[in-house]
């Protein structure tokens, strides 16, 4: 951990990693990171908080971070992930972060859809995705789970909306 803090000149809470980011999760990301080094970007990313009063940061501080499963499929689909450690939760890091990431990712003109997949009972990361304009897909790919998604063309709508994308 040390050496991350280092990388990111950030200071990284005793909550880290946010729930639900299983170690195993976390090695499949580092593992593709480096089976892959020209798909820079399509795995994760990282929330850093920069020093702000208001938010209660002395410093940077590693926050959450969000992801992506890999480059599009043939189908032009991305699955996202996002997490945010606990005493900063509901504040609106976890849609700002990955609004942040669809808009990168939406660069890519193979991109035509955004999913996301969360357990039924985490109603924040419900919230994310409904903010991010998401809309229910049905069930998830594992168990328990439901997948929610947005297409390229609904997200730019969204965009243009008078109450735009991502707002609380």
């Amino acid at each position: 951990m040390q050496e991350v803090a280092r990388l990111l000149d950030a200071a990284i809470p005793s909550t880290w990693p946010p729930e639900h980011w299983e170690p195993s999760a976390i090695q499949w990301l580092i593992d593709r990171s480096r089976a892959h080094p020209n798909d820079r970007g399509w795995f994760a990313w990282h929330a850093v908080l920069k020093p702000n009063a208001a938010a209660n940061a002395a410093s940077r501080t590693l926050i959450g971070g969000s992801g992506v499963k890999g480059p599009p499929d043939a189908n032009g689909v991305i699955e996202v992930g996002y997490g945010i450690v606990s005493e900063f939760q509901r504040q609106g890091f976890a849609t700002e972060a990955t609004s942040a990431l669809i808009e990168w990712t939406l660069r890519d003109p193979r991109v035509k859809r955004i999913d996301a997949e969360t357990f039924p009972h985490l109603i924040p990361s419900l919230g994310v995705m409904r903010r991010l304009g998401m809309t229910s897909l049905g069930a998830g790919s594992e168990e328990g789970t439901v997948r929610y998604g947005v297409t390229r063309e609904a997200w730019r709508q969204a965009l243009s909306a008078p109450n735009a994308l991502g707002q609380p």
